[in-house]
């Protein structure tokens, strides 16, 4: 959707801050104009909270409380922007009234905190970033130490406003850099490191803007030792494990090699929130009763252990990650629902089986050790949960419940996501054998298999660490372990496809490793395996849409069956005359669309080449068969 960029005119007079007057936005926005000869309802409640902005003290805090709470209304914040009253708003963010102060930055944070970023996009070309710089370089010499204060809360909001702000924009990024924010807020810290909650503030805001700013890196290696000493904060609120385990993102992000800061301290602020168990605090809710004093205390305190949880996992993850490639995106924002985690890194098709036998990707010992003695793998599982049913419903219920649902989807996701990077690094031994990983497989590959999670993010990173669990177990010296009956895994023979192209590959991939697996043991007892593994993906390759997962469909065809010992399954399937009808429908597709396979182009084109050679060998074969047999 376009935008029109007004042309900005210059004002002949400033205030003493150097930022527009109330009367010199009112006479540009008359200019700029809405051409509608009627101003709807809302219209006119916002041009009532324009004229209350420009009167006194009472007035102008009014006018900031309405603008606080006019969010909740449907299209009410796409009005606020349009109408461009942050930028009457923002500079009063400088007034000299502590209260006007206040209600601004609560009131500009609300707007920012409303979840789209095109919103805070608009805001930032409104130049917003003005006044709010000017706000923190005007706080630079009297920093609010003492807690609980007006002032102190003002800061806060002013903090959050900032996040919200460079979440995702590179402008907002660039202001905290040209106007040196950095110090003022490391400045805070050292300042006043007991008031944690103003302090949890600037590393949740400190963790976004050192993300791909080296200059931002840079100046907070200078100060690591403030960040070092936040870990050692007494306590074990829910908060303080949230401002923890927040300030280890950064050291490790600020660090080119983050392995140099991985020493016992660090490693307890990221395992810490783990250790929690949030469904029995979740479990805890419902004995209260919606409206009672301490009902908000309480959401607001599950709310940080699942941020803590979330943030713990998303470095967990990364430091188990084989190279930067793998790494997810530290993405902590209260206001983000984004969980894409899986499409383009997680859900690479390429590996064969041949490649997992007696291989492991490196993991640090200190990693190792807190993993295994911490027993952190089973307690990873259980965050990939969800809260019982009369939770739920509880939750549904209240006002804020639902933020809290949203962040338990995003903390089962990151769990997910971050066993399919565990599992591949760890000994078999270490998630307590074959038996218990084979379990843990199957209790995924019946979540997913079902296709009833009604978040797709959830299901597409359990279906990667589903794909990463029968990967290790497929191991030859682990397949053998495990004698695998058809009725524990029929199910999946019969699963309907997801809609994501992301988790139909995974699970095609899971299927043609079963059969695989299944090829380690006495063929006589699993050749209804086979059968059933070549059924579904024959199957499969008769209604699937997209060109790169049929790829792979076709791919695990050939691995499976390209051992003789397949030979009979391959002719009781009819297997190369389905194969030479898809054929040339298959090398159609992919002439069509040899420019637009990108990350999947080395597959697709493999599998056409390989294909007609493996239809002529496949084809001798059952030909020696059939002779055979007449």
């Amino acid at each position: 959707m376009g935008k029109t960029r007004h042309f900005r005119r210059k004002h002949k007079d400033t205030g003493p801050t150097g930022l527009p007057s109330v009367k010199d936005i009112e006479k540009e926005e008359q200019i700029e104009g809405n051409d509608s000869d009627s101003a709807s309802a809302s219209d006119v409640a916002l041009q009532n909270i324009v004229d209350q902005l420009q009167g006194p003290v009472e007035d102008k805090v009014f006018a900031l409380h309405s603008l606080a709470s006019i969010f909740y209304t449907a299209g009410s914040v796409q009005d606020v922007v349009r109408q461009k009253v942050a930028r009457i708003a923002g500079p009063l963010l400088l007034d000299p009234s502590s209260a006007v102060r206040n209600a601004a930055a609560g009131a500009l944070r609300n707007l920012t905190s409303s979840g789209n970023h095109e919103i805070c996009d608009l805001l930032i070309e409104q130049d917003i970033m003005t006044p709010v710089s000017a706000f923190f370089l005007k706080c630079a010499d009297v920093l609010p130490s003492k807690p609980g204060t007006e002032d102190s809360d003002t800061f806060a909001q002013g903090v959050y406003l900032l996040w919200n702000l460079c979440e995702g924009n590179s402008t907002a990024v660039q202001y905290f850099n040209d106007r040196n924010l950095m110090p003022i807020l490391v400045k805070f810290i050292s300042a006043a490191p007991e008031n944690w909650r103003v302090t949890l503030a600037i590393v949740q805001c400190l963790i976004t803007v050192v993300e791909d700013n080296s200059h931002a890196c840079n100046l907070l290696q200078k100060s690591e030792e403030v960040l070092i000493n936040l870990l050692t904060m007494n306590g074990d609120s829910t908060g303080l494990l949230l401002l923890r385990v927040m300030t280890a993102g950064i050291l490790l992000r600020v660090r080119s090699n983050p392995s140099d800061i991985l020493g016992p301290v660090v490693l307890d602020a990221i395992v810490s929130p783990l250790l929690q168990d949030q469904r029995k605090k979740l479990n805890e809710l419902s004995s209260i009763e919606p409206g009672e004093s301490g009902d908000n205390a309480s959401l607001q305190e599950v709310a940080q252990l699942i941020e803590a949880q979330q943030v713990a996992l998303e470095l967990l993850t990364n430091l188990c990650a084989d190279g930067d490639d793998e790494a997810m995106d530290l993405d902590s924002n209260s206001t983000s629902s984004d969980g894409d985690i899986c499409e383009e890194t997680l859900c690479e098709p390429e590996t064969n089986l041949e490649d997992l036998t007696g291989t492991s990707l490196s993991l640090s010992p200190e990693i190792h050790e807190v993993i295994v003695s911490k027993q952190l793998v089973p307690k990873i599982w259980e965050k990939t949960r969800t809260p019982a049913e009369n939770v739920c419903a509880l939750l549904h219920e209240h006002s804020g419940g639902q933020h809290i649902l949203n962040r338990v989807d995003i903390l089962r996701s990151r769990a997910f996501s971050c066993l399919n990077n565990i599992i591949p690094v760890l000994d078999i031994q270490d998630m307590g054998g074959p038996e218990n990983l084979f379990q843990m497989w199957l209790d995924m590959a019946t979540f997913v298999v079902k296709n009833e999670e009604p978040d797709p993010d959830v299901l597409e990173a359990a279906s990667c660490a589903m794909r990463a669990a029968l990967q290790k177990f497929a191991q030859k010296t682990q397949s053998q372990s495990i004698d695998i009956q058809l009725q524990q895994i029929e199910f999946i023979f019969t699963a309907a496809p997801n809609p994501k192209p992301c988790v139909r590959a995974n699970v095609v991939r899971t299927v043609g490793m079963l059969g695989m697996i299944t090829l380690s043991q006495p063929l006589e007892n699993n050749f209804e395996i086979i059968k059933g593994v070549g059924k579904f993906l024959l199957n499969g390759l008769a209604h699937e849409l997209e060109l790169w997962v049929m790829a792979e469909m076709l791919d695990s065809i050939m691995d499976l069956f390209g051992e003789d010992e397949t030979d009979r399954a391959a002719a009781e399937l009819a297997l190369t005359i389905h194969l030479q009808t898809v054929l040339p429908a298959f090398k159609r597709r992919v002439k069509m669309n040899r420019k637009k396979l990108g990350d999947h182009y080395a597959l697709v084109t493999t599998v056409n080449t390989n294909l007609p050679r493996f239809i002529r060998y496949k084809s001798k074969r059952l030909s020696m068969i059939q002779t055979a047999l007449e």
